[in-house]
């Protein structure tokens, strides 16, 4: 049984009863008579005050003795300063009993109480209130940490309120206002925190209010949070202002009741941002249109003129060829031959580049075609040969190929094809010095793709350079002192290349020369066992 009653005490049966219900309650407690003799107590009471020295309780013995022995015990225990007053204190406590106090034992807190009984004796009840304790600590902090919080806001404005049965959802205390700037910023409410709810429901111009006091029902009538923008107008300022409000509930089961919390912020200056973005793009995309639009009809006087002129250029080099081959009227002097030739040249030069013009023009209108057909890629580089070989021997070049083992077949625009490996090799002849190499490499690809390599040994470009010689009509520093060439050759190069779905990629060393790769991809490419591999060098000239 865990109560100890001296066989003087009488009603023991009573007193039982009475430790049991204690006992369920998780309360300790002693029991003193007149003399202030210990006369009964429970488990609890041990456990609470004198865990692990249990001997130091003994029925009949006087409470000072009691206390005194707790004192020595906790002195080896604890080495505190103060334990002769703490010992004091607690036996003046008991001989004075005025009501409940609480102290700290050990890490817990103890609530206890001491009443007089009717034959002089004292009953001692004490409660363990070590987690109620901790929740108030846990209150305070959190209350601490919220006014530090709300009372430092800049720009943003915190309300809270109970909801209640006002005529605005909330208790009788209203909705409070916390933030150092609310009232710059709402101007509605007192110096208090107390919010003017007419006065701001009010400032909400008319095109929004019902919006937000439809949300703001809902929100205390079905707990549904909202996050609204709108338009009020300041009734300190008078100025038209744009807010935001994030609003919500929250149900305290502890306390019982229901927190209807928001927050607000002026957004207008990022409102007139928005406003004035928005402006901007608007123009923007405007004159994308406008330049669209432009280069459109760029494109397609480009192409009409191209065509008006290819008429009379074709006559002009017929007639001119008629003039150098003495188709009439032989025997002229020699200069008339060379002026037909000289109109020839040119006419050829010119004609190249309407056609160069026209490409472009149906690149940049995303009208291209390009006519598939499966063909060797051998018979593309020996057409390559014929066309500049006249070009690269004048300038006592070798062209050196250079072509796989296997026999490559593609499927493309021969056409293309033919005319980006022209625009390679002709740029490289033409930024080459006179009898330098220039090697055409033609190689499979890890992936099963095709990768044509066009090597020179000219000036080469730095990386600005190259980046001028990929725009349209640009040319590299070193071209500038060719004569021929239009800046097209490159860029053309690169959109075929690309209507292909490959990528054309430019390597080059500025005096040491340049590398250009053009990569195919591999399902445009077929490869069969066929001669072995080696080096074609071909002197041409």
């Amino acid at each position: 049984m865990p109560h100890r009653i001296a066989s003087s005490m009488t009603a023991a049966h009573t007193l039982d009863v009475f430790g049991d219900g204690l006992d369920q309650s998780g309360v300790a407690y002693s029991l003193w008579d007149a003399e202030d003799k210990l006369v009964a107590y429970n488990d609890i009471y041990v456990r609470m005050f004198f865990s692990g020295f249990e001997h130091l309780v003994e029925l009949g013995q006087s409470f000072a003795r009691q206390n005194a022995r707790w004192g020595e015990h906790k002195a080896k225990e604890l080495q505190l300063d103060n334990l002769d007053d703490v010992v004091a204190n607690r036996l003046e406590q008991h001989q004075r009993p005025s009501g409940s106090f609480e102290r700290k034992i050990d890490d817990r807190w103890i609530r206890s109480k001491e009443i007089k009984t009717a034959d002089g004796g004292l009953l001692s009840i004490h409660t363990d209130i070590t987690h109620e304790k901790e929740r108030e600590n846990a209150a305070r902090e959190g209350e601490r940490r919220f006014r530090s919080l709300v009372e430092n806001l800049h720009n943003i404005m915190f309300c809270r309120g109970v909801k209640g049965d006002s005529r605005h959802g909330y208790d009788e205390a209203g909705c409070q206002v916390f933030g150092r700037d609310s009232e710059r910023l709402f101007g509605t409410a007192n110096a208090s925190g107390d919010s003017r709810l007419d006065e701001w429901y009010q400032s909400i111009v008319p095109e929004d209010r019902a919006r937000y006091l439809n949300a703001e029902i809902a929100r205390k009538q079905f707990g549904k949070p909202f996050d609204l923008e709108f338009r009020f107008v300041h009734p300190l300022t008078g100025e038209l202002r744009w807010g935001r409000e994030v609003a919500w509930v929250y149900v305290d089961q502890e306390l019982g009741r229901t927190f209807l919390d928001s927050y607000l912020i002026d957004i207008t200056d990022s409102k007139l941002r928005e406003a004035e973005l928005s402006r901007s793009r608007a123009e923007l995309t405007l004159a994308i249109q406008q330049a669209d639009a432009a280069s459109r009809a760029k494109s397609a006087f480009l192409a009409s003129m191209s065509h008006e002129l290819r008429t009379p250029l074709n006559a002009i080099i017929g007639f001119g060829q008629v003039i150098a081959m003495e188709k009439v009227g032989p025997g002229v002097a020699p200069a008339y031959r060379d002026y037909g030739k000289v109109i020839v040249d040119s006419g050829e030069h010119l004609l190249n580049l309407i056609s160069d013009i026209l490409d472009l023009s149906k690149v940049e209108a995303g009208k291209m075609e390009i006519n598939e057909s499966d063909f060797r890629i051998t018979d593309v580089v020996v057409e390559v040969r014929r066309l500049l070989g006249e070009q690269i021997g004048n300038r006592l070049q070798q062209l050196g190929v250079e072509m796989p083992r296997e026999e490559i077949w593609l499927h493309a625009d021969r056409r293309r094809i033919l005319q980006i490996l022209i625009n390679l090799v002709g740029n490289a002849s033409k930024y080459s010095p006179m009898g330098g190499l220039i090697v055409l490499k033609c190689r499979l690809r890890p992936d099963g793709g095709l990768e044509l390599q066009v090597v020179d040994e000219g000036s080469g470009m730095t990386h600005a350079e190259i980046e001028v010689a990929l725009t349209l009509f640009g040319q590299a520093a070193a071209g500038r002192n060719h004569n021929s060439g239009t800046g097209l050759g490159l860029p053309l190069a690169r959109s075929m290349t690309e209507l292909h779905g490959g990528m054309m990629l430019i390597e080059s060393v500025k005096g040491r020369g340049t590398t250009i790769r053009v990569v195919l991809p591999p399902e445009r490419v077929r490869a069969e066992l066929g001669q072995e591999e080696g080096q074609l060098r071909l002197s041409l000239g």
